[in-house]
């Protein structure tokens, strides 16, 4: 999954699936409006994001940052 800033918007790139913009619901949560779908970035000490969780449909799934 890739998660892209353009501007002021945020996105969400699954494989295969098309981007779809990420509105926030706190600092590290946000949710998707056409998808029943909720994305929580999990923060180190400092505040940034080291992974995330992606929750959709009842399923959770995790994400480690690579970049």
């Amino acid at each position: 999954v890739s998660i892209i800033r353009d501007r002021d918007r945020l996105y969400i790139e699954p494989a295969g699936q098309p981007r779809a913009e990420l509105f926030a619901e706190s600092d590290n949560k946000f949710f998707l409006r056409n998808l029943n779908a909720e994305v929580t970035f999990q923060l180190d000490e400092s505040g940034y994001a080291q992974s995330l969780l992606l929750a959709q449909d009842g399923e959770v799934r995790a994400a480690k940052r690579i970049q």
